[in-house]
């Protein structure tokens, strides 16, 4: 049994236009309180003391490139780091207090998202039809948000790949505190068709859904609308 733990903004800063920034570590609940066999711990990449939380571990893992996952106790405060993963080890004997963490830290494959490098994006279409509110919430129940085009990069790219795909109608995130942006200081009107342009202003209360008929540009409907959606989870930004 695995638990997601998310860790927003490890490093600190976030950066204009990243400002969701995260990680995704899986805690085997199975080992929980145990020791692992010898063949695990020859595996390991060292030691640190007096790591006062998962989250500090969880960095120090990420400093280390072939860090694949680590032990923190609750209890002694230290910190193990594997350069295995420990999902299928094997327990030996009983440690209170060990916890123990498989770390993603190339894409999110593992949990049936589509992982592309390039854009480092960590998306999902879904066929089902929901408004807007509902697909909001299905993301969310899913760790997740509504997936965010942030750049032309990754428009280009889920033109590509949404081509094919038997839905044509996409709900997107494209909204912040009501204004309409692609980053927190530009519009989207590069995004928009022709058409919509034409049409002059944007409905405040409508809601973007990208049209695969129309080539996947952007257009502003009112939420109560049933379409598709696309689901963003968090992955790591390239160093």
């Amino acid at each position: 049994m695995c638990i997601l733990l998310l860790v927003v903004s490890i490093g600190g800063e976030v950066e204009k236009g990243r400002a969701y920034r995260a990680l995704y570590a899986s805690e085997i609940e199975d080992l929980k309180n145990t020791n692992l066999s010898t063949e695990a711990f020859d595996q390991n990449l060292g030691e640190f003391k007096h790591v006062r939380s998962v989250s500090i571990c969880l960095a120090q893992c990420l400093d280390v490139p072939n860090c694949l996952s680590f032990q923190w106790n609750k209890i002694t405060m230290l910190c193990r780091l594997f350069s295995i993963s420990v999902a299928e080890a094997l327990p030996h004997g009983i440690q209170n207090g060990n916890r123990y963490f498989s770390v993603l830290k190339d894409g999110c494959r593992k949990y049936g998202y589509i992982f592309n490098h390039d854009t480092n994006l960590c998306w999902k279409p879904f066929s089902a039809k929901l408004n807007y509110s509902n697909a909001l919430q299905a993301c969310q129940n899913d760790r997740g948000r509504l997936l965010r085009i942030s750049s032309f990069q990754i428009m280009d790219y889920l033109r590509t790949e949404l081509a094919e795909h038997s839905m044509s109608l996409f709900w997107i995130q494209g909204s912040t505190n009501g204004t309409h942006v692609i980053n927190d200081d530009g519009t989207v009107s590069e995004f928009m068709s022709q058409a919509a342009e034409e049409a002059g202003e944007m409905d405040p209360y409508g809601r973007f859904i990208i049209a695969k008929q129309q080539g996947f540009f952007w257009m502003n409907v009112n939420p109560e609308s049933q379409n598709g959606f696309l689901c963003q989870v968090a992955s790591k930004f390239p160093s």
